[in-house]
């Protein structure tokens, strides 16, 4: 439920509001926050506007990650990180990291991003690691 405590803009709750969903898996719009919004101001004055604009972060030599209000800002980032590897770009741990913390700076981040060497045990074998952002095609093949 969306409360407006006494003496607090409205704007600020709805704000908060949004990025307590979105930390919870949802996704509310820019649609759905100004309803919020103009319900919010019929029973509390409204000193200053909702900041919902869209945002996009511009990687460069990569491209651009949009970053929509009301949408988890982590998974735009994987999603891009992958979209990046498919079309050849090579983003390593460190350079992930340092996209999301731009993204972090244009929009709340509730999930970290997972940048750990994936692992594989091969039992009386070993284990097969792949750090994040290497080629898999250079990782000599195991036969089970």
């Amino acid at each position: 439920m969306l409360t407006v405590p006494f003496g607090a803009e409205p704007a600020d709750s709805v704000l908060g509001f949004v990025e307590s969903a979105v930390a919870a898996g949802h996704v509310i719009d820019v649609e759905g926050a100004s309803m919020m919004m103009e319900q919010a101001c019929q029973a509390k004055k409204c000193y200053k506007q909702l900041d919902a604009v869209d945002r996009k972060l511009e990687v460069e030599g990569v491209g651009t990650i949009p970053l929509p209000f009301g949408h988890d800002p982590t998974t735009r980032v994987t999603n891009f990180l992958h979209q990046a590897r498919q079309a050849g770009h090579r983003i390593d741990a460190t350079a992930a990291t340092q996209i999301m913390q731009g993204a972090c700076g244009m929009r709340k981040c509730h999930r970290p991003l997972d940048v750990a060497d994936f692992q594989l045990k091969v039992k009386d074998i070993g284990t097969l690691a792949v750090r994040f952002g290497e080629d898999q095609k250079g990782v000599p093949p195991f036969y089970f």
